[in-house]
C-alpha cells in the first residue's frame, strides 16, 4: 500500500471544505497554483482532457483527505463519539481497524487472507454498533480486526474502496447481506441512485473523498467513460480497464494493456520495456538489486497514458521521487504472477481527479456497467513549471550504486490484491455526500529494504511481513519488524565477517602461546618446543593465506 521513504517530504497541505457545498484549495504559505478547482487560461489547456472550473455545490458534506507526507491518503470513520483514520485503498473492499482502536460487539469469528506472495493476514470478526462516512450512518457495520505486522503511520486501519464481489467477508458469509461492505451499504441507502465516488489525492494540500456527490459529477461530463473489465472470477474483481498504451514521439506501445488501479501501491508497474522506455531519456540507471531506476532529479520524465481514446499526462514531479542523493521513479518493471498487464499506484492518481461507478458491482437495483473517469488537475505548461521550481539539482549522481550507498526503506502493500479465503468459523444489521481524508506518509505492509540515505529517521522504520510480488525476489526476505530489518545490509555484514577474522586471527594465536606454555612446563626445551609447534612436518606452512583483517 504505501512506500515510506522518510526523505520523500513533500509537504501537503490542503484541498478543503469551508462551508456546505464550497470547496477550495488552502495552500498554507504557497500561492494558489492552477488546477481543475483554480484554472489557468492557457492554449496548452486544450491540449488535454478536459480542463473544468469547480462549480459551487449546492449541497453535500465533504470529508476531507488529509496529508502528512503524501503517501497515505487516509479519511475518518466516525464510530460513535470515536474518530479513527482509515487508508483509502481502492485495491480492496474490507474494513479493517487496528485492535482497540474502537469498541465493538462480540467477535464472531476470524478471518484470513492470503496474498498472491503466500503471506497471510489474520483478523477476528467484530461489528461496529454504528459507522459513520461523509454524512452517511451504517449500522451493525462488520469489520475486521487485526493486530498483524502491516502497520501503518497515521492510519488505524483501512477502508476498501474496491468491487463488493471482493469482499473477504462477503465470500465467507455468502448471501448474508449483514457483511456487504461499508460502501455497498452506503449506496443501499439510496438504491436508485447512482453508485459513485469521486476522489482526489494533492500532492500538496487537503484533498476529498465524495460519495455520490453531483455537483462533482458534473465535472466529468466531457471525459469519457472507461469500461471497467469484468473478471470472470468474481473474488478477484479489481478496478480495471483496458488502456491504448503509453504515447513516445516514435509511436504507442503497451497497446490494450489491462491495467489495475490501485490506490494502496506507492509504485507503478509496468512491464519491463515501457518502464525502460519510460526513462530512456533521462540518463536514468537501472538497479537491478532493486528493480527501479535511479534518475537524476532535474531531469524531468513525461509520461503520456491513452485511456479511452484520450491523452492523459502525469505530473513530472509523480514520475521520479527525490530520495536525497537522487530521485527514483515511480514505475517499476512488474514481475511474474499478475493477473494484469500493468498496476497504476498511488503516483497516478495524484495527477488526476478519479470517478468510479460501482453499477452493477452493488447489492442495488442499479444494472448500469461499472465504469471509470479521469479528470486532468494541471497543464503540461504548469505541471513543467512547477516541475522547475522544485527540483533542481545538477550536481546529482547517478549510478548503478546509489542506492548501496544510501539507506531507505519503503513499504508496499502486494499490488495485485488477488486474495483466497481460508477457513472462517461460521456465523450471524444519508445522501449524496463526501467526506474529507488525509494523507500522510504510509508504511505499507510489505517491506523492500534500502541501504541508509542522508536524512531518514531510523524510528521511521515500520513495516509488515508481506513482500510484495512486485518487488525484487532478492529482497523478499528483508521484512521490517518493530523498526528493525531481519536482513543485515552488506554494509554490516562486511563488518561482522571482519570481525568474525579478527577472532579467529587472534584465538589462534593464544591457542599456540597455552599450547607453548604447556611443553615448557611438561619439561621440553624451549628449542625442542619451537622445533615442534613450527615444524613443516606437523604445522600448517608458512605460505598459507592468513585470515583477512
Amino acid at each position: 500500500m504505501r512506500v515510506s521513504l522518510t526523505t520523500w517530504s513533500l509537504a501537503v497541505s490542503g484541498l478543503s471544505l469551508i462551508q456546505a457545498g464550497s470547496v477550495s484549495f488552502s495552500t498554507p504559505q504557497e500561492a494558489v497554483q492552477p488546477s481543475i478547482l483554480h484554472p489557468e487560461h492557457s492554449d496548452d489547456a486544450l491540449n488535454f482532457p478536459t480542463y473544468a472550473t469547480m462549480k459551487r455545490a449546492a449541497s453535500g458534506n465533504f470529508i476531507s483527505i488529509f496529508s502528512g507526507k503524501d503517501m497515505e491518503y487516509t479519511v475518518q470513520l466516525i464510530v460513535g463519539s470515536t474518530q479513527v483514520s482509515l487508508l483509502l485503498d481502492t485495491g480492496s473492499s474490507d474494513l479493517w481497524i487496528d485492535n482497540g482502536a474502537v469498541a465493538s460487539q462480540t467477535s464472531t469469528g476470524t478471518v484470513s487472507v492470503e496474498y498472491t506472495n503466500g503471506k497471510l493476514v489474520q483478523g477476528t470478526v467484530r461489528t461496529l454498533a454504528s459507522a459513520g462516512l461523509a454524512g452517511f450512518t451504517v449500522a451493525t457495520q462488520p469489520y475486521i480486526s487485526t493486530s498483524t505486522p502491516c502497520f501503518l503511520r497515521e492510519a488505524r486501519g483501512v477502508l476498501g474502496l474496491g468491487p463488493r464481489t471482493g469482499s473477504v467477508l462477503l465470500s465467507k458469509f455468502t448471501g448474508n447481506a449483514q457483511y456487504n461492505p461499508l460502501m455497498d451499504k452506503i449506496f443501499s441507502q439510496t438504491p436508485t441512485s447512482q453508485p459513485f465516488i469521486t476522489f482526489f489525492f494533492p500532492r500538496t494540500g487537503t484533498g476529498r473523498l465524495a460519495i455520490m456527490n453531483t455537483q462533482l459529477q458534473s465535472l466529468f461530463t466531457k471525459s469519457p467513460r472507461v469500461p471497467v473489465v469484468q473478471a470472470t472470477d468474481k473474488f478477484s474483481q479489481k478496478w480495471s480497464t483496458r488502456i491504448g498504451g503509453f504515447q513516445f514521439p516514435e509511436g504507442v506501445i503497451g497497446q490494450n494493456s489491462l491495467v489495475a488501479y490501485d490506490t494502496g501501491s506507492t509504485f507503478s508497474w509496468v512491464p519491463a520495456s515501457v518502464a525502460a522506455r519510460i526513462y530512456k531519456d533521462s540518463n536514468a540507471v537501472y538497479n537491478s538489486t532493486f528493480n527501479l531506476y535511479v534518475v537524476p532529479c532535474a531531469q524531468q520524465v513525461t509520461v503520456e497514458i491513452l485511456i479511452g481514446n484520450q491523452q492523459y499526462f502525469m505530473h513530472p514531479l509523480d514520475t521520479t521521487i527525490d530520495v536525497g542523493r537522487a530521485c527514483i521513479g515511480t514505475f517499476r518493471p512488474i514481475l511474474p504472477g499478475h493477473n494484469v498487464d500493468i498496476i497504476l499506484g498511488m503516483p497516478f492518481f495524484r495527477s488526476f481527479y478519479t470517478l468510479i461507478n460501482y453499477g452493477s458491482f452493488t447489492s442495488t437495483s442499479i444494472t448500469t456497467a461499472p465504469f471509470m473517469q479521469f479528470l486532468q488537475l494541471k497543464s503540461t505548461a504548469t505541471a513543467a513549471q512547477e516541475f522547475s521550481s522544485m527540483r533542481g539539482k545538477p550536481g546529482d549522481i547517478v549510478a548503478s550504486t546509489v542506492l548501496s550507498q544510501s539507506n531507505f526503506e519503503f513499504y508496499e502493500l502486494p499490488p495485485d490484491l488477488q486474495r483466497r479465503l481460508l477457513a472462517v468459523p461460521h456465523t450471524q444489521s444519508g445522501l449524496a455526500t463526501t467526506a474529507q481524508t488525509t494523507a500522510a506518509q504510509a508504511a505499507e505492509c510489505a517491506a523492500t529494504f534500502v541501504p541508509p540515505v542522508s536524512g531518514v529517521q531510523q524510528n521511521d522504520k515500520l513495516g509488515g511481513e508481506l513482500v510484495e510480488e512486485g518487488s525484487p525476489k532478492t529482497n523478499s526476505s528483508a521484512a521490517v519488524n518493530n523498526g528493525t530489518s531481519s536482513t543485515p545490509s552488506p554494509v554490516v555484514l562486511d563488518l561482522l565477517i571482519a570481525i568474525l577474522a579478527v577472532i579467529v586471527f587472534f584465538g589462534s594465536a593464544i591457542l599456540l602461546c597455552i599450547y607453548w606454555q604447556l611443553r615448557r612446563r611438561s619439561g621440553g626445551s624451549r628449542a625442542s618446543s619451537y622445533r615442534q609447534i613450527y615444524d613443516p612436518n606437523s604445522a600448517p606452512g608458512m605460505s598459507e593465506t592468513r585470515p583477512r583483517v
